[in-house]
């Protein structure tokens, strides 16, 4: 099963520990795509999709998978329901291209009303990721709708080298250094509580190599 970024991969064999997955080509003139283990970040092919690769797939897993170029939003707190999670913060996960580049959306209302319709009340997001530096657009939306939830870390996969500096940067403050992590087994970089809104504009963040 395969949407726009994520491939997810059932097991339907009984007693099955391993499954062969085909990562596909997002086009047929696609010849530079990766793909990554959705939970490590770690690459599964490189220069090479449109092959059939052997995964494994124990009880507790279901094989996922993360094209390169994407950028997805996800909420990592665990709750009873999704309804809970409705403020929580997020964690930005990055997937770079092998131009080390990627792209995705972010879209918030309040889960609630039917404000988005009748009073335009939700954010719609554009993240770009391009010369090492994050930044966001927003692209539809009441410009007084700012929920509070914010990000509180960023991964970002296939980077080969640990950055020397990351740096915050918002538009009327002083540049801001963030914490983060090298993963040099799983090639990824952690940045930890950038604590911007997820809804906000105007800031952005760069590694520094």
């Amino acid at each position: 099963m395969i949407g726009s970024s994520l491939l997810v991969a059932p097991v339907i064999d009984r007693g099955a520990t391993h499954v062969q997955v085909y990562l596909p080509r997002s086009h047929a003139s696609a010849t530079d795509e990766k793909w990554y283990n959705f939970y490590t970040l770690e690459t599964i092919s490189s220069n090479s999709p449109g092959i059939t690769t052997r995964v494994d797939a124990p009880m507790d897993t279901i094989p996922v998978f993360l094209r390169s170029g994407s950028i997805i939003g996800r909420k990592m707190r665990l709750r009873r329901s999704s309804k809970l999670m409705h403020m929580d913060p997020y964690t930005l996960v990055i997937a770079p291209s092998t131009t080390n580049e990627a792209t995705g959306y972010i879209y918030m209302d309040d889960e609630i009303t039917l404000a988005h319709e009748t009073k335009e009340m939700y954010a719609y997001m554009a993240l770009n990721f391009k010369d090492n530096m994050l930044t966001i657009q927003k692209l539809g939306g009441s410009t007084v709708y700012l929920p509070d939830n914010t990000i509180e870390r960023i991964e970002i996969a296939g980077q080969t080298k640990a950055p020397s500096r990351v740096v915050l940067m918002v538009e009327g403050d002083n540049a801001v250094d963030l914490v983060h992590f090298y993963d040099s087994n799983a090639n990824k970089v952690t940045i930890k509580k950038p604590d911007v809104k997820m809804a906000a504009t105007g800031w952005s963040i760069m590694l520094e190599f």
